[in-house]
């Protein structure tokens, strides 16, 4: 092949490239599809920034500013999340995918009235939306209008009849006016029908408890971890159960189960410190964070758990000392500003803690 060959077929590819990045629309997909390959893998800081320079492509891509919310629920930014939901919706108000979620951080934040109109303009686009119907029956709970949500959830099991979700939220309903007969058959309806969705075993469980069902309480939880055995929650909620009813000894080799199963996780090490603090085992608490962090030294959530505790356990010089070396890492961190508050406040100093 000759250099002016070689040359031209440079040229042609430059050119290639070089048309492709001046076609914004050709960029945001590039940046939405490597952006959702990100979110695919849970690494949400990276997609976040991808579905930003989609948006610097195209401005007005609804598509981008959703997955973008998303990125960011995934976050806990939950401000950014609820700005980007709502300039989805701006730009396309027919987007009913971006309503829902504007809706549910609405009802999160108690902002009744906005989740209201945001369900109305929903059944507005189409009256048989499943999500907007669940979140309907969810206003009349929070309402506590039960009748009402009742006959929501009736209507949103009709059209997804094999969605165990909101067979949950019929069964939840049939608790709150006490029908629990009733309730107890759906949530193992739910269960049948998908045994991987695992909320429908702690919802069962927390009825049988409310029953006094001890045993059906147990049993369920244990089924649950059988079908499910990577799911924390589970085996937090059994875990409860046992030391709720005096049975201490059976909690242990069900937290060496849970970190068998998950391989030892940071997220299990926080859950599983999360629960002894919540039972009043600070030592305990102290314990498995301590060994999370000689594995993880920068874990922020680990070492403000590791603070809490040791300010409850009265080890002031231990809590004060790390949560200095997290105001120099984030001198403007308001939880390790709050902790610094706490500890002047038992030093006896409350005009340096104000």
């Amino acid at each position: 092949m000759n250099l002016r060959i070689v040359s031209l077929i440079a040229a042609l590819g430059l050119a290639v490239l070089s048309g492709c990045n001046r076609n914004p629309a050709a960029v945001r997909d590039r940046d939405l599809q490597a952006g959702q390959k990100y979110f695919d893998q849970h690494k949400y800081d990276e997609a976040s920034l991808e579905f930003r320079r989609a948006l610097q492509a195209d401005p007005r891509s609804a598509d981008a500013e959703y997955r973008l919310g998303l990125s960011y629920m995934q976050l806990h930014r939950w401000a950014e999340a609820y700005r980007a939901f709502n300039q989805a919706v701006a730009i396309d108000p027919t987007d009913v995918k971006a309503r829902i979620q504007v809706a549910e951080l609405d009802l999160a934040s108690n902002r009744l009235q906005d989740a209201q109109q945001q369900v109305d303009a929903i059944l507005k686009i189409d009256k048989n939306d499943v999500g907007g119907l669940i979140l309907k029956g969810r206003m009349a709970v929070q309402n506590k209008k039960y009748q009402d949500a009742q006959q929501e959830f009736l209507r949103a099991s009709e059209l997804a009849p094999h969605d165990a979700k909101v067979l949950n939220y019929l069964a939840g309903t049939d608790a709150f006016l006490t029908k629990y007969d009733g309730g107890e058959q759906i949530y193992q309806q739910a269960i049948a029908l998908d045994p991987a969705f695992y909320v429908s075993y702690l919802n069962l469980a927390t009825l049988y408890r409310g029953e006094g069902k001890t045993d059906q309480e147990i049993n369920t939880l244990l089924s649950g971890i059988k079908q499910n055995p990577a799911v924390i929650p589970l085996y937090l909620a059994l875990a409860d159960s046992y030391a709720t009813h005096g049975n201490w000894d059976r909690v242990p080799p069900l937290l060496v189960e849970l970190r068998n199963n998950t391989k030892n996780s940071s997220a299990v090490s926080l859950a599983i410190a999360q629960f002894y603090f919540g039972h009043g085992k600070l030592q305990e608490a102290k314990d498995v964070l301590s060994d999370l962090l000689s594995r993880e030294k920068s874990n922020i959530e680990a070492r403000k758990a590791l603070i809490e505790v040791e300010l409850e356990l009265r080890q002031t010089a231990d809590a004060g000392k790390l949560n200095q070396e997290l105001l120099k890492e984030y001198p403007h961190d308001p939880d390790a500003n709050l902790y610094q508050g706490r500890l002047l406040l038992i030093e006896n100093k409350p005009a340096e803690a104000i």
